[in-house]
């Protein structure tokens, strides 16, 4: 979610087409934000199911690689996502790579992502080489006189969704961690403990129970008495009389 405090401007404004020097500055920066919406606004206009998060990461450029998480829905699911990222407007033009993880990573926690590469991922299995594909005449890792075609990888760093026996993934305990945390300096060791920032990544996610919905009594309709109008007496004259 992107919360806007204030929008500044220039009246007469430089606008940045492309990305100069090394990663990462206010360019690559841009390059990733705007790069990253129009990513993930192409995949929902395919319908693509599932998608958790999207991250063109500033580091490759905010161009040349993607990561998607994604939670699989159906069997060659993550596979359908990576061929979906280098079909969108955005993701034709450039892609060099791109990484699928499983719902319960972020696309933006490299940390996470490495380690998914490490433990999901199959080199045979998992790896998908398109020959070619649209390059760009900025993309420094092709020979100067032919950069019109790129090759592409997706790796698929998912566990199967076809899988009948899935990893268990280990989680530490958070008590004894906190217990840990607690107690850092009376173990002899200066300073804060890191162990505190590590407790929510190391153990299983607590599930937050639903509050109770209170169901409010109905009010009371009083009923309305019947109100009873005296009628007056119509009298009426006899022809010819008095």
């Amino acid at each position: 979610m992107l919360r806007i405090a204030r929008i500044l401007h220039r009246n007469k404004p430089v606008m940045w087409a492309t990305t100069v020097g090394k990663p990462i500055n206010d360019i690559h920066m841009i390059q990733s934000l705007n790069r990253t919406a129009t990513l993930w606004h192409d995949l929902e206009t395919m319908k693509v199911p599932g998608i958790q998060s999207v991250y063109i990461p500033p580091e490759a450029c905010g161009r040349f690689w993607v990561v998607v998480s994604v939670k699989q829905m159906y069997p060659g699911h993550s596979n359908h996502v990576g061929n979906a990222v280098i079909s969108t407007t955005t993701g034709h033009y450039g892609v060099k790579g791109v990484i699928v993880v499983d719902h319960d990573i972020e696309a933006d926690d490299w940390d996470r992502v490495w380690w998914a590469l490490a433990t999901r991922f199959d080199p045979k299995r998992s790896a998908q080489i398109i020959d070619r594909g649209r390059s760009t005449p900025l993309d420094p890792g092709l020979p100067i006189e032919a950069r019109d075609i790129t090759s592409r990888i997706i790796l698929d760093a998912c566990t199967p969704y076809e899988w009948t026996n899935k990893p268990n993934e280990i989680f530490m305990d958070r008590a004894v961690l906190q217990k840990v945390s607690d107690r850092w300096n009376d173990y002899g060791f200066k300073g804060t403990s890191p162990v505190a920032g590590m407790i929510n990544r190391l153990t299983r996610p607590e599930v937050k129970k639903a509050k109770p919905v209170e169901q409010k009594a109905k009010p009371e309709m009083k009923k309305a008495k019947p109100v009873v109008k005296n009628a007056k007496p119509v009298v009426k004259k006899a022809k010819g009389g008095k």
